[in-house]
């Protein structure tokens, strides 16, 4: 018992190490930014109210550390750290909620700005990727003929998450294209796979862990798929006061190539990291459950043992007392034929007389 608790411990020890984070902003190094007396005045003027969700690579929840993280958390941290700005994390429920968030002033930041200039400040971009055409596995060889073809009559469909740059990219293709948005990137990843949309467009590592998280093949990167570079940027309510865009971008620009490599290696990481440790928790699980079943049978043969010896102690018990009881009964039958024979005596010592 105490080796299969030694066990458990290990692989306790063992998937924390997994945890191990190998970039954390708050422990970057990089020069302070020089900042004018209105700039710092306006980073003193108060805590800056971030909207977020769950968004693959920018923003996704790490379950081990019970926190947000991702590319933008960590490209915030970083501007935090240079510049002297404090954040403060408000969660919502799909994209879309965060940009009106920051359209209603109830929120004075979104990570995610790139169409939409009209109704918030934009920044410098801290982020460029990439995105692939995805489509169900079966389409993947003839799609790029079909896509490059398309006309009115083709009634091709793309599955976009609603207020994403995805989604505002799509109208700017020079094919005709039925834009289905979405609240998730999971929720479009599903309507390609089950044929309710023809595609989606994304990159190629969420691609993956959206992959992984499904436990699924039915879905690739379109061959010879067209390839878009999208910028991110972070969008600043319209309400606050324009010097804030320049002390962002101040710390945009002073991230340095090795600190960008190292958040974006950081996302790269949980990918890997994600399957890895629910592989870790599903051996831990077993390993619990064996040492349950062990300690139910050791606990049913312990029963099963303290039947048996009760029945043996029974048994002495019982015998014990059947011969005490015969002993008491030949003490009395031998008493009883003593007196019988000094009765008989008497009756007959009076008949003689």
């Amino acid at each position: 018992m105490k080796f299969l608790f030694s066990i458990i411990i290990c692989l306790f020890i063992s998937a924390s190490s997994f945890a191990d984070v190998n970039y954390d902003a708050n422990k970057s190094t990089g020069l302070i930014i020089e900042l004018t007396d209105h700039e710092r005045k306006i980073v003193n003027q108060k805590k800056y109210k971030v909207a977020i969700t769950d968004y693959p690579p920018f923003v996704y929840y790490d379950y081990n550390n019970d926190s947000y993280d991702g590319i933008a958390i960590q490209t915030l941290k970083t501007i935090s750290k240079k510049t002297g700005l404090k954040f403060e994390f408000v969660e919502y429920a799909n994209l879309q909620d965060t940009i009106n968030a920051v359209k209603d002033g109830k929120a004075d930041i979104t990570f995610s700005a790139s169409f939409f200039s009209s109704i918030m400040q934009k920044t410098d971009s801290y982020f460029t990727r990439k995105a692939y055409i995805v489509v169900a596995r079966q389409n993947k060889n003839y799609w790029t003929d079909l896509f490059l073809n398309a006309n009115e009559d083709s009634k091709l469909s793309m599955v976009t998450v609603r207020g994403s740059v995805f989604s505002r990219l799509a109208q700017n293709l020079n094919v005709k294209i039925r834009v289905i948005d979405v609240n998730t990137q999971i929720e479009a990843l599903i309507r390609v796979a089950i044929g309710d949309a023809d595609f989606t467009l994304m990159d190629s590592s969420t691609f993956g862990y959206y992959q992984n998280k499904l436990s699924t093949n039915a879905l690739v990167l379109a061959e010879s798929s067209q390839v878009f570079e999208v910028v991110s940027n972070f969008g600043l309510s319209n309400n606050l006061d324009p010097s804030l865009i320049n002390v962002f971008n101040k710390g945009i620009n002073s991230i340095n190539k090795k600190e960008n490599e190292l958040i974006e290696e950081q996302w790269k990481q949980f990918i890997y990291k994600e399957p890895l440790m629910r592989f870790e928790f599903l051996i831990l699980i077993i390993t619990l459950c064996i040492f349950v079943i062990v300690n139910v049978i050791w606990y049913i043969m312990m029963i099963q043992n303290l039947k048996r010896q009760e029945h043996v102690l029974s048994e002495r018990w019982i015998a014990s007392v059947s011969e005490a009881i015969e002993n008491e009964r030949q003490l009395l039958q031998k008493h009883y034929e003593k007196q019988l024979k000094n009765q008989q005596n008497k009756f007959e010592k009076n008949q003689s007389m």
